[in-house]
Formats: structure tokens, sequence, C-alpha cells
């Protein structure tokens, strides 16, 4: 009988069928995370577009108006004379929704004045990676009327953290 070395054809079968069953169970993770990721990064986006237009505000000494447009998934800061200071359009399948969950196609918008402070009541921009709204995790961009931001979290799009 000859001394065989190495693995037979069964052997590395049996081995590459546990390798792409662990790896199937991995991508799975790693596509919730990178979906998580991208949630994340939109809702800081939103977050610096906001103080920027808050800070803008107070250097001008003029009122800044940023504009959330749901229905192309964009947002654009503009000052009293209607010139565009900065702007930006979502990818990668992010919505973004009116306050408390309303997917409303209507544009809306909050205005800082000169001193910083967010004219009419608070505000929030929702922000989900399902376009009904209705499942999944959503992140919120808050603004008061003080002029304060920030960033809170939810799995139902009701209860924020």
């Amino acid at each position: 009988m000859k001394n065989h070395k190495g693995f037979s054809l069964i052997e590395l079968m049996i081995v590459i069928f546990i390798f792409s069953v662990i790896s199937s169970m991995g991508m799975f993770y790693f596509l919730h995370t990178l979906n998580k990721r991208k949630l994340v990064y939109a809702s800081r986006m939103v977050y610096c577009a906001v103080v920027s237009a808050k800070a803008e505000a107070i250097n001008r000494g003029e009122n800044i108006k940023i504009q959330f447009k749901p229905s192309d998934e964009s947002y654009k800061a503009v000052d009293s004379s209607g010139l565009e200071l900065f702007s930006h359009k979502f990818k990668n399948g992010v919505k973004v929704l009116r306050s408390f969950g309303s997917s409303s196609d209507s544009n809306f918008s909050f205005i800082f004045d000169c001193r910083g402070l967010k004219k009419g009541v608070n505000g929030s921009v929702m922000l989900s990676l399902n376009s009904a709204g209705k499942s999944g995790e959503f992140r919120r961009v808050r603004v008061t009327t003080a002029g304060g931001v920030s960033i809170q979290r939810s799995l139902n799009g009701r209860t924020w953290e």
C-alpha cells in the first residue's frame, strides 16, 4: 500500500463547506453594520450642517436658513439674500423624513437668527434607511429654539435615546 500525503477531495469539500457557512453568517452581520454606519454618517453630516448654519448666522449677523428637501434627499443652507452657502445630497439609500416620522414630500427648514437662535418652535430631522420610515433604526437631529443641536437614536421612530 502506498503512503499518500495530502487531503482527499471529500475532506477539501467539507472544509470549504464549513468555511462558506461561517462566512455567510459573518456577511449578514457585516451588512447590518455597514447600513448602521451609513445612518450614523448621515446624521453627523446633518448635525455639522446645522451647527455650521448657526455659526454662519452669528458670523454674518444675518438669518441663515437650512432647507431640507425630502423629495430628492438633500439639504442646502442659504443666507438672507438667497445665496447658497453649502449643500449636500444623501446617497446610499438614506431617507430624509420630517420630524416625528411623517414622510412628507414638502420641504421644511430651520432658520437661525444673528444670535444663533432658531426661529419658531423646536424641530428635528429624522433619517432612516427605510423609504417608508416604519421599521429599522432611525437617527434624529434635534434643534431647540435656543439653538441647541443633538443627535438621538431610535429603533421604532417613536422613543428616542
